[in-house]
């Protein structure tokens, strides 16, 4: 696991989290030149932690009610993080992607930062 995975993982730990956060979260490791490369890498980082079984993804009603939260099947990731709409921060009233991580992930992460 690279730094900008274990740094998303964290975020999903943390809470429901936007795919548009996750781009944020790439500008703190290194520069990105661009929105669009910052979330070709976030898209990258993402696609790992789905693979490995770290996170899981959630389509949302804004604004973000748990109640209201639809997991996304493992079939469906890859056409659900190509719709450019999930990327950006949502308006009142939409929709918007969101991930949190598995029990596997948040025990992926305490192993990685070392919390005990």
């Amino acid at each position: 696991m690279d730094a900008l995975e274990r740094s998303i993982l964290w975020l999903g730990v943390e809470d429901y989290t936007g795919l548009w956060e996750a781009v944020l979260e790439v500008g703190v490791d290194a520069e990105p030149s661009s929105y669009g490369e910052a979330r070709v890498r976030a898209g990258r980082a993402i696609r790992s932690l789905l693979t490995d079984g770290f996170i899981e993804l959630f389509v949302c009603q804004e604004p973000m009610n748990n109640d209201s939260a639809e997991i996304v099947l493992p079939e469906n990731y890859s056409s659900t993080l190509r719709e450019a709409e999930f990327w950006q921060t949502p308006e009142e009233g939409g929709k918007s992607v969101r991930f949190a991580a598995t029990e596997k992930g948040f025990a992926a992460y305490k192993k990685e930062s070392g919390w005990t």
